[in-house]
Protein backbone atom coordinates (compact mmCIF):
# COMPACT_ATOMS: atom_id res chain seq x y z
CA UNK A 1 0.00 0.00 0.00
CA UNK A 2 1.11 3.30 -0.98
CA UNK A 3 0.96 6.73 0.27
CA UNK A 4 -1.79 7.64 -1.61
CA UNK A 5 -3.47 4.58 -1.25
CA UNK A 6 -3.46 5.64 2.26
CA UNK A 7 -4.43 8.98 2.17
CA UNK A 8 -7.43 7.81 -0.11
CA UNK A 9 -8.70 5.47 2.39
CA UNK A 10 -9.05 8.42 4.81
CA UNK A 11 -10.41 10.75 2.87
CA UNK A 12 -13.21 8.15 2.14
CA UNK A 13 -14.77 8.36 5.85
CA UNK A 14 -15.94 11.82 4.61
CA UNK A 15 -18.71 10.52 2.41
CA UNK A 16 -19.27 7.51 4.76
CA UNK A 17 -21.66 9.03 6.90
CA UNK A 18 -23.91 10.24 3.83
CA UNK A 19 -23.69 6.83 2.07
CA UNK A 20 -25.00 5.52 5.20
CA UNK A 21 -27.62 7.91 5.97
CA UNK A 22 -28.90 7.31 2.01
CA UNK A 23 -29.06 3.64 2.64
CA UNK A 24 -30.69 4.35 5.50
CA UNK A 25 -33.59 6.71 3.36
CA UNK A 26 -33.70 3.83 0.96
CA UNK A 27 -34.60 1.40 3.00
CA UNK A 28 -37.57 3.22 4.63
CA UNK A 29 -38.81 4.03 1.21
CA UNK A 30 -38.50 0.31 0.61
CA UNK A 31 -40.30 -0.21 3.42
CA UNK A 32 -42.81 2.22 2.67
CA UNK A 33 -43.44 0.96 -0.72
CA UNK A 34 -43.76 -3.10 0.73
CA UNK A 35 -46.38 -1.38 2.75
CA UNK A 36 -48.34 0.04 0.41
CA UNK A 37 -48.24 -3.10 -2.19
CA UNK A 38 -51.92 -4.48 -2.63
CA UNK A 39 -53.62 -6.24 -4.89
CA UNK A 40 -54.28 -4.71 -8.63
CA UNK A 41 -57.83 -5.67 -8.50
CA UNK A 42 -60.14 -3.25 -6.80
CA UNK A 43 -63.63 -3.76 -8.27
CA UNK A 44 -64.59 -6.20 -6.11
CA UNK A 45 -64.52 -9.37 -8.55
CA UNK A 46 -62.39 -11.81 -7.50
CA UNK A 47 -58.90 -12.23 -9.50
CA UNK A 48 -57.91 -15.06 -11.69
CA UNK A 49 -56.38 -18.32 -9.43
CA UNK A 50 -53.39 -16.89 -8.02
CA UNK A 51 -52.69 -13.47 -9.79
CA UNK A 52 -53.06 -11.58 -6.67
CA UNK A 53 -51.10 -13.84 -4.58
CA UNK A 54 -48.73 -13.76 -7.37
CA UNK A 55 -48.14 -10.03 -8.17
CA UNK A 56 -47.87 -9.85 -4.13
CA UNK A 57 -45.54 -12.56 -2.90
CA UNK A 58 -43.39 -11.06 -6.11
CA UNK A 59 -42.98 -7.09 -4.81
CA UNK A 60 -42.47 -8.60 -1.08
CA UNK A 61 -39.80 -11.25 -2.47
CA UNK A 62 -38.63 -7.77 -4.09
CA UNK A 63 -38.63 -5.65 -1.65
CA UNK A 64 -36.68 -8.45 0.70
CA UNK A 65 -33.88 -9.23 -1.40
CA UNK A 66 -33.39 -4.98 -2.27
CA UNK A 67 -33.82 -4.22 1.68
CA UNK A 68 -31.17 -7.84 2.53
CA UNK A 69 -28.59 -5.94 -0.54
CA UNK A 70 -28.95 -2.19 1.48
CA UNK A 71 -28.72 -3.49 5.06
CA UNK A 72 -25.05 -5.36 3.95
CA UNK A 73 -23.98 -2.52 1.77
CA UNK A 74 -24.76 0.08 4.99
CA UNK A 75 -22.99 -2.40 7.39
CA UNK A 76 -19.84 -2.75 4.95
CA UNK A 77 -19.48 1.02 4.96
CA UNK A 78 -19.83 1.17 9.04
CA UNK A 79 -17.29 -1.51 9.15
CA UNK A 80 -14.96 0.52 7.00
CA UNK A 81 -15.78 3.16 8.81
CA UNK A 82 -14.61 1.33 12.07
CA UNK A 83 -11.47 0.34 10.79
CA UNK A 84 -10.65 3.53 9.55
CA UNK A 85 -11.23 4.77 13.12
CA UNK A 86 -9.11 2.16 14.55
CA UNK A 87 -6.49 2.58 12.22
CA UNK A 88 -6.09 6.79 12.86
CA UNK A 89 -6.62 5.49 16.89
CA UNK A 90 -3.23 3.17 16.50
CA UNK A 91 -1.34 6.05 15.57
CA UNK A 92 1.28 6.30 18.51
CA UNK A 93 2.29 9.91 17.86
CA UNK A 94 -0.93 11.89 19.61
CA UNK A 95 0.45 15.05 17.29
CA UNK A 96 0.19 12.39 14.68
CA UNK A 97 -3.28 11.59 15.36
CA UNK A 98 -4.58 14.85 16.03
CA UNK A 99 -3.26 15.86 12.46
CA UNK A 100 -5.02 13.00 10.80
CA UNK A 101 -8.15 13.44 13.79
CA UNK A 102 -8.11 17.21 12.17
CA UNK A 103 -8.04 16.53 8.40
CA UNK A 104 -9.94 13.72 7.84
CA UNK A 105 -12.36 13.13 10.42
CA UNK A 106 -13.47 16.78 11.09
CA UNK A 107 -12.35 17.81 7.17
CA UNK A 108 -10.10 20.87 8.81
CA UNK A 109 -7.88 22.96 5.79
CA UNK A 110 -4.35 22.70 6.39
CA UNK A 111 -4.51 26.44 7.45
CA UNK A 112 -6.38 25.52 10.64
CA UNK A 113 -4.93 22.14 11.61
CA UNK A 114 -1.74 24.95 12.33
CA UNK A 115 -3.67 27.29 14.27
CA UNK A 116 -5.40 24.20 16.53
CA UNK A 117 -1.96 22.74 16.81
CA UNK A 118 -0.26 26.15 17.31
CA UNK A 119 2.67 25.54 14.33
CA UNK A 120 3.10 26.37 10.68
CA UNK A 121 1.93 24.81 7.83
CA UNK A 122 5.14 23.22 7.20
CA UNK A 123 5.17 21.47 10.23
CA UNK A 124 1.40 20.05 9.46
CA UNK A 125 2.60 18.83 6.51
CA UNK A 126 5.33 16.81 8.07
CA UNK A 127 3.50 15.37 10.81
CA UNK A 128 1.02 14.62 8.41
CA UNK A 129 3.58 12.56 6.12
CA UNK A 130 4.61 11.16 9.69
CA UNK A 131 1.52 10.21 10.29
CA UNK A 132 1.36 8.70 7.34
CA UNK A 133 4.54 6.58 7.41
CA UNK A 134 3.21 5.22 10.77
CA UNK A 135 -0.06 3.91 9.29
CA UNK A 136 2.17 2.67 6.47
CA UNK A 137 4.48 1.04 8.72
CA UNK A 138 1.65 -1.04 10.57
CA UNK A 139 0.32 -1.70 6.96
CA UNK A 140 -3.52 -1.82 6.26
CA UNK A 141 -5.38 -5.03 5.66
CA UNK A 142 -4.87 -4.96 1.65
CA UNK A 143 -8.88 -5.89 1.41
CA UNK A 144 -9.83 -2.38 2.30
Amino acid sequence: MTREDVKRLLMDIRDMDEQIHSKELQIETMKELACSISSPRLDGMPASKGSCTSYVEKAVSQYVDEERKLEREKMELILKKQMIYRMIETVPNIKHRQVLRFRYLKGYCWKDIADELGCGIDNVYTLHRKAIDSILLDQIPEAM
